[in-house]
């Protein structure tokens, strides 16, 4: 007859298997896990600078040019009712009040994910400083919108570079390099393919509703990438530096 294996005993007392070990917390993904990045992080902000001053040069040159229109113009044949309540509705949702919260609970998770605050350093100065950017650069070139007569959403701001596209653009990126050291390569390509389709659709969007120029939209991308990838940057130097001491 088979007998299910007794604990053992000592002195008469039984004694208790161990205990599984307690969950510890998630260990911190500091700035130096993104050393194999640094090279790659150095290339995407200077390639997207280099990207955001073409645009720049192209609108000087003209305040419109004749691949704008032909965008713009072809955006006025693609529209249909539904697809102007779909993207009139998309693009408000990247306004700044819904992605002041998108960033808040993006901190919030981050913060909670990696027990510790380095996220504020990278998700938190670089969501500050794309929109101070974009704002100086605006009053800067002052481009003026496309007209009003075909627009589906109000905007009063000048045209150039497109800020939804460069926040959108900024937030994306700097949430895929603070989840980047939580995630496997999986992981990695899929949530850089997501964002890469949300931040251009975005874009696209500003497009659509007729507030935006197409130069307007890569210029903000392009500006929205090499800030976050220029913050991230930074925030490697100091910690490795500060490791260094």
């Amino acid at each position: 007859m088979n007998h299910t294996p007794e604990s053992p005993r000592t002195g008469g007392a039984r004694v208790r298997p161990p205990a599984a070990p307690k969950d510890t917390p998630a260990p911190t993904p500091a700035p130096g896990e993104l050393a194999g990045l640094r090279a790659r992080l150095a290339r995407a902000s200077l390639t997207g600078f280099l990207a955001f001053v073409t645009m720049w040069l192209v609108n000087a040159q003209s305040l419109t040019n004749p691949v704008d229109n032909a965008v713009w113009q072809a955006s006025l044949t693609w529209r249909t009712g539904t697809l102007d309540a779909f993207f009139s509705v998309l693009t408000q949702a990247f306004n700044t009040l819904p992605m002041t919260i998108y960033v808040l609970v993006a901190l919030g998770f981050f913060i909670w994910r990696y027990r510790s605050a380095w996220p504020l350093a990278t998700l938190g100065v670089t969501m500050i400083l794309a929109p101070l950017t974009v704002t100086l650069i605006k009053n800067l070139v002052d481009r003026p919108r496309p007209s009003l007569t075909h627009r589906l959403v109000e905007e009063l701001t000048f045209s150039f570079p497109s800020g939804h596209s460069t926040s959108t653009a900024a937030f994306c990126a700097t949430l895929f390099l603070t989840a980047y050291p939580a995630l496997t390569q999986r992981g990695r390509r899929a949530l850089r393919a997501g964002l890469g389709v949300l931040a251009v659709t975005i874009g696209f969007s500003r497009i659509y509703v007729g507030v935006h120029w197409a130069t307007d939209v890569v210029g903000g991308l392009a500006l929205g990438l090499a800030i976050a990838c220029l913050v991230h940057l930074a925030v490697f130097t100091a910690y490795t530096r500060n490791q260094k001491s």
